[in-house]
């Protein structure tokens, strides 16, 4: 999943697992874009859509899109793996810093 600005992000799922998992994707939110009757707005069936755009939220953040396209840009120009690599250089950082203080660590942290 990537996360861009408030109501913005992706979430990409093959189909063929999408069958292993329905069930414990629940949408709460009924909006219009995610119901079979999406235009018909005095049609009160609330059904959702069988697809992936059962989570569509409505309207569309075209601000947020483009923030999210912009944040995609710099991670593609960064680049996945320094980005990897400096998270988990800061993260072996932060735990020596704790342990140098003492603190407990409770982590599966192996450069993972």
């Amino acid at each position: 999943m990537v996360v861009g600005p408030i109501g913005s992000g992706y979430f990409l799922l093959q189909s063929r697992k999408q069958e292993k998992i329905d069930d414990q994707l629940h949408n709460i939110d009924v909006v219009w874009a995610n119901v079979i009757s999406e235009y018909d707005f005095l049609n009160l069936d609330l059904t959702q859509k069988p697809e992936a755009a059962r989570f569509e939220e409505g309207s569309y953040n075209t601000v947020g899109i483009c923030g999210l396209k912009s944040v995609l840009d710099l991670i593609l120009a960064i680049g996945i793996t320094k980005i990897e690599s400096r998270i988990l250089n800061l993260t072996d950082h932060l735990i020596d810093c704790l342990k140098a203080k003492k603190y407990t660590i409770i982590s599966l942290h192996e450069n993972q």
